[in-house]
């Protein structure tokens, strides 16, 4: 029954050995004919093409590129005998190492010899395109491709990941014409579009992964192929790209930029195209989550502002505040805790909280009850010390003022729960703090540090220096927090009055303060010189597009830059505690103090106090009485 089939195989392998193939490679080829004549023994079928091809695809993942070479020239060896009548005598001329163009059918000869042609190459670069596409087709012919419009663009990645090359050089220069060469034919309608796309990825194998994903990944995509609304919805997605690029350039951002979201926008397009998907927010949502991982972080948030910014103009026609928060809760809650935490945020919003403290509210205790669902309790009043020590032995934090800080938030809702009778009363005291408080000496600015201030006020030139100068003045003349100065609006000033009035964002408190001279001359100054044109309501903006408000972590930096190799190395409330320091000094009284600072009560003023040696040494108590006479006590 395999007679023939023995005869052709031998002969091919000392056909191998003539012409100086190694006796690993010989072997190999031995090796691989036997494995495929016992697969023919044991499913009892002929020695046939078709048969060798199937079998191929379904090991194809299980073996080495060795194997898959050594099964190539098996390949080429049956493909001769059924086309040859099993004549072997021709067999040795078929399989020589003659150029690859030579070795292709008559149709993917004729198809590679079009295209060089009418490129118009030069001699040395004709050869190179004939060499690389004849190199293609044969991999395609491999894989039982007989017409162009058969190459998918699984098996275009196929040939990307398979091929040999000597160096990176050379696979890319392979890879360009081989791109080029599809890209010809898909104009001409003789091949896919879709395999021209993959091979434009072919250098960047981690996005080639994302484009045709594993059938794991894809997987999840089944569900996204059906339509969902045909043209209307392929226009609305149409004009929300358009939109896109025009809010972007509205908003002046920059080249580099606009040239990100560009690339985004053509991956997105690229994966959809070649997987046959319409867009959806659901869709580009589950885009991003198999993008999670295969690219690097930056190109991950490039796509995430991208699609988030599709989306939001799909739904409302503007782009969002923000690409990313992630202030909701750490864990998904019952619906008995659930309600419990809702109802105590709800009361708590009602003090006037900010945004941040509730935010750390909802996560704090969303890790308490998240506990109490994982060990079984549905019911506030079960919780016992015991479940309370658990809970905080688990309960892991980077540093024990992270801790400290969740712990407080969690003992004030366990309070409140003892208060409406739904938790033992005495709980809340069984969340321990894992150290206690401390009491830190109020550190102040230096004269000589002001003075480092003062000079780069007067030096400041460039808009940022401009900016950085007026904000540190807001916190060194007026005492001004470091949030406060960021939410600043034009509205807030009375430049005819001179006075500074707004709502203070730590306490919500309304503040009205009179606007001192060198603080206003540099916030003046800022404005006229080094403020970009903006029609932003807040007077402090970034200096690079889209100029919105800056975040609170500016002020940071700008006194940073400001005492840089000045020894400097508290954060920006070091100028309104300097503030409230010099003001005391001055023999201001402790509540003139607390209104200038913005303080419900003189209290938290105690801890200036020590930091005024002048006034400090007036304080000072004689030892009369208590002398050291020397010795020690019996």
């Amino acid at each position: 029954m395999y007679r023939e089939y023995d005869k052709a195989t031998a002969y091919s392998a000392m056909i191998f050995e003539g012409l100086k193939y190694s006796t690993a490679y010989v072997g190999k080829f031995r090796k691989c004919a036997q494995a495929f004549k016992d697969h023919m023994s044991r499913s009892n079928i002929l020695p046939t093409r078709g048969a060798l091809l199937s079998w191929m695809e379904e090991n194809r993942g299980a073996w080495s590129k060795e194997d898959r070479q050594a099964y190539g020239k098996l390949l080429a060896v049956l493909t001769h005998a059924s086309e040859s009548g099993s004549s072997l005598e021709s067999l040795g001329k078929a399989l020589d190492r003659s150029p690859s163009i030579e070795r292709l059918s008559s149709w993917s000869r004729q198809l590679v010899d079009s295209f060089a042609d009418g490129m118009n190459y030069g001699e040395s670069h004709g050869k190179s395109a004939r060499m690389h596409c004849s190199r293609f087709f044969l991999f395609m012919e491999q894989c039982g491709v007989m017409d162009p419009s058969g190459i998918s663009p699984q098996l275009a990645k196929r040939f990307v990941l398979e091929s040999a090359n000597p160096s990176a050089t050379s696979r890319n220069a392979c890879n360009s014409s081989v791109r080029l060469m599809l890209g010809c034919f898909s104009e001409r309608g003789l091949a896919p579009r879709q395999a021209w796309i993959a091979m434009g990825y072919a250098n960047d194998i981690p996005m080639l992964d994302v484009l045709m994903p594993s059938e794991i990944d894809g997987a999840g995509f089944a569900g996204f192929r059906k339509p969902r609304g045909g043209p209307l919805e392929e226009s609305a997605y149409s004009s929300a790209k358009s939109r896109h690029i025009e809010l972007h350039a509205q908003l002046a951002y920059s080249g580099s930029v606009k040239m990100r979201n560009s690339r985004v926008l053509k991956w997105l397009d690229d994966f959809m195209e070649i997987n046959g998907l319409p867009y959806s927010p659901e869709m580009g949502l589950a885009w991003l989550e198999l993008l999670r991982g295969k690219c690097g972080f930056c190109r991950h948030k490039e796509a995430i502002a991208v699609v988030l910014g599709i989306n939001s103009i799909m739904s409302s026609g503007a782009l969002p505040a923000k690409a990313l928060r992630r202030n909701g809760a750490k864990c998904e809650l019952p619906a008995w805790s659930g309600n419990l935490l809702q109802k105590y945020v709800d009361l708590r919003k009602r003090e006037d909280l900010s945004e941040s403290a509730i935010c750390m509210i909802k996560n704090s205790c969303s890790r308490f009850l998240g506990y109490l669902d994982s060990i079984g309790i549905e019911d506030a009043s079960l919780v016992t010390p015991g479940v309370v020590r658990g809970f905080q032995i688990q309960d892991k934090h980077a540093t024990i003022e992270g801790k400290n800080a969740y712990t407080f938030r969690i003992r004030g809702f366990i309070r409140h729960l003892s208060e409406i009778g739904l938790a033992p009363c005495d709980l809340a005291m069984s969340f321990a703090c894992d150290s206690a408080p401390r009491t830190k000496i109020v550190e102040v600015l230096s004269e000589e540090q002001i003075d480092f201030l003062y000079e780069y006020r007067s030096k400041a030139s460039s808009p940022e220096e401009l900016r950085n100068s007026a904000m540190i003045m807001l916190g060194l003349k007026m005492g001004l927090r470091e949030s406060d100065i960021s939410n600043l609006k034009f509205t807030d000033i009375s430049w005819s009055g001179s006075q500074i009035s707004f709502i203070q964002q730590k306490t919500g408190e309304f503040l009205k303060l009179p606007l001192l001279v060198e603080a206003g001359n540099s916030m003046f100054r800022y404005i006229h010189e080094g403020r970009p044109p903006s029609p932003s309501p807040f007077v402090f903006i970034s200096h690079r597009a889209p100029y919105q408000r800056l975040d609170p972590s500016a002020g940071n930096r700008a006194i940073g830059k400001a005492l840089q190799g000045a020894g400097h190395a508290a954060g920006f409330h070091i100028t309104r505690r300097t503030f409230a320091s010099r003001m005391l000094g001055a023999g201001n009284r402790a509540d003139a103090v607390a209104e200038a600072l913005g303080h419900k009560n003189s209290s938290s003023l105690r801890k200036y106090i020590g930091v005024n040696e002048r006034m400090l040494r007036k304080c000072a108590i004689g030892l009369d009485g208590i002398e050291y006479g020397g010795g020690f006590p019996q």
